[in-house]
């Protein structure tokens, strides 16, 4: 027997999704027996890394059901058959009696892949498995007709069922190109009816895989502790710069400002003081700096502690382990909702992605699996937000990033993310200020202020009048924003690549 496998090239389409509602029916080629040939297909599941669930299944648990289209040069639907004794007992690869190893077909299947073809007319023969409406629900998957008339080939797409894949309906598929047998080489010209073409099928996955992890905070430490040290380190990072240039340097320089203006009045009459005044002024006003510095660890202690208290906070960094999730495709990047079988290209004609509820593994990992694009591709499978909720919870965590990521990137591909629900903070809109008493030392940092000797005196009656405290006990007054009041702090999350 010839084998086709050494003569012509093996077209894998990746990415697809399948269903009928018409039964799968079947044309006869019509022509003399004298101009015919016989094509014998064998299948095979190809290897490589999975995306399924469930690590190293076997074939006949991946695979549940394959369904075999025949098209002419013209790209006119001439067969669709479905191929039967496809399930659990099925032994892969499916062989025929005369194929190395022995053969493992059933009757049925021998019958069914099997075909008569014109030898001078070329052919493209589709596979898909995991087509079958059976495995979903009912749905219709495979897009093979309209209105009762057969779509052409460069037409027929796999549409994304509403229902979440699973280990036993992931799609596969393979589209084998046939020549003419006029046109194979001169040692191939020995195929007819009685010297069948034996025609080798690999079957591949077509849709991708996106793993999404929640990032851990917590590591080997009391989950309470990591999630204190967790928000000091986002307060510290994010919010304080901000709140120590829009709040604590203006109630500082409005301290400084008070204090010399009130020593002023005391040194007025003193003519000597007069004259040094001008720059102890200068040099007080100067140390405003070191004064927000030396506040700074009162400061965030105080800010970190309010912003532990913030509604919806902590929350938002539960653990997903056993949760739902929910995604929201937008801003222009729509979900893939087909897969052309022979441009190979996926596409979106919805307005909105399909709505699916995701569950998320008892490891915390939410697993999407849909159709791809080539890499390059950037129109396609923009996540903009996605909900989770939590195990034994109703309110659900509202992830929101600022732009779009892609997911499912590449045909066949398996792409690892890490998500930070609460990656960055920000002050809100609706700040609410709480004051807060803070004590540094005065006397330190004024030190080298010059003239400081000579005023400290009375810089001491006015902190003393002024309720300041004392020199080496200077307490201050500021007006810090309540991160615990509702509108009070934003978070952002963010995903990233996990490798």
């Amino acid at each position: 027997m010839k084998t086709i496998g050494h003569i012509i090239g093996l077209q894998i389409v990746l990415f697809g999704l399948i269903s009928c509602t018409h039964s799968m029916d079947e044309i006869e080629v019509q022509s003399s027996e004298s101009s015919n040939y016989i094509v014998n297909y064998g299948i095979e599941i190809s290897s490589g890394t999975t995306r399924a669930y469930t690590d190293d299944l076997p074939a006949n648990e991946r695979i549940a059901s394959l369904i075999y289209l025949l098209y002419d040069a013209n790209g006119d639907l001439l067969k669709a058959r479905n191929i039967p004794d496809i399930g659990l007992e099925t032994q892969w690869p499916l062989r025929r009696d005369d194929a190395e190893g022995g053969g493992n077909m059933t009757w049925g299947q021998r019958l069914a892949l099997r075909d008569t073809l014109l030898c001078d007319q070329s052919y493209t023969a589709v596979f898909v498995a995991n087509a079958s409406p059976d495995l979903f629900d009912g749905e219709e998957i495979l897009i093979y007709r309209s209105d009762d008339a057969a779509l052409g080939l460069d037409q027929v797409y796999l549409k994304l069922p509403s229902t979440r894949f699973e280990d036993n309906n992931m799609f596969y598929l393979c589209v084998q190109e046939i020549p003419a047998v006029t046109n194979l080489p001169p040692e191939s010209s020995l195929i007819d009816r009685d010297h069948p073409l034996d025609c080798p099928i690999q079957l591949k996955r077509i849709v991708s895989r996106t793993d999404i992890s929640r990032f851990d905070y917590i590591g080997q430490e009391d989950p309470q502790t990591a999630y204190q040290t967790y928000i000091r380190q986002r307060v510290t990072d994010d919010l304080y710069s901000t709140i120590e240039q829009q709040y604590i340097s203006q109630d500082v320089s409005d301290f400084l400002e008070l204090l010399v203006s009130e020593v002023s009045s005391k040194t007025i009459d003193n003519v000597e003081l007069s004259f040094a005044f001008l720059s102890f002024q200068d040099d007080v006003m100067a140390h405003a700096p070191d004064i927000a510095t030396a506040l700074r660890q009162t400061c965030l202690d105080y800010l970190t502690d309010r912003c532990l208290l913030a509604t919806g906070l902590e929350y938002q960094l539960k653990d997903w382990n056993g949760a739902t999730a929910r995604l929201k495709f937008g801003n222009g990047m729509l979900q893939a909702d087909r897969f052309y079988l022979h441009t190979q290209v996926a596409g979106s004609e919805q307005g909105e992605g399909l709505i699916i509820d995701y569950p998320i593994d008892e490891y915390g990992t939410l697993s999407i699996i849909g159709f791809g694009n080539s890499e390059s591709s950037t129109s396609i499978n923009g996540i903009q937000s996605f909900s989770v909720v939590p195990e034994g919870e109703s309110a659900p965590i509202e992830i929101r990033l600022n732009d779009p990521v892609q997911i499912l990137k590449g045909m066949n591909r398996k792409q690892t993310l890490i998500c930070n629900p609460v990656a960055t903070l920000e002050l809100g809109s609706e700040i609410t200020t709480q004051n807060h008493s803070a004590t540094f030392d005065l006397q330190q940092i004024m030190q080298d202020v010059s003239s400081w000797t000579q005023f400290a005196p009375f810089v001491e009656e006015v902190l003393s009048e002024q309720s300041h405290g004392s020199l080496t006990q200077t307490t201050l007054s500021l007006a810090l924003p309540d991160l615990s009041a509702s509108g009070s702090v934003l978070w952002n999350a963010s995903l990233e690549s996990g490798q």
